[in-house]
């Protein structure tokens, strides 16, 4: 293989691992380092990172997605995640259900 066949490969190589790298960011318009979750799948796939087993609702609201449900305990849980960059705004948690509460007596 002569020099200008393998720059060219070379080119190509870089460039193919380039496109591969940016991934959805180049094909939605935004920036490698854009971390904004505008999709309501990535807002509960965070929630459920933080330990949320059954989902109830998720809301986007002033731009905070406000996800609510519970965990693998029964115990509620509201994530508040901001939209611009995915980061957890806070996490309320509240009392197991009381169905859950009777079957762990039992």
């Amino acid at each position: 293989m002569d020099l200008g066949a393998m720059m060219k490969m070379t080119f190509a190589i870089i460039t193919l691992s380039t496109l591969l790298s940016a991934g959805d960011a180049l094909r939605f318009g935004a920036s490698a380092n854009d971390r904004s979750v505008s999709d309501r799948e990535h807002a509960l796939r965070i929630a459920k990172d933080r330990g949320m087993s059954q989902i109830g609702s998720a809301e986007l609201d002033g731009g905070v997605w406000e996800v609510k449900g519970r965990n693998s305990s029964g115990v509620f849980l509201e994530v508040r995640i901001s939209a611009n960059d995915g980061k957890i705004i806070g996490i309320d948690y509240g009392h197991p259900s009381p169905m859950r509460l009777k079957r762990q007596a039992n």
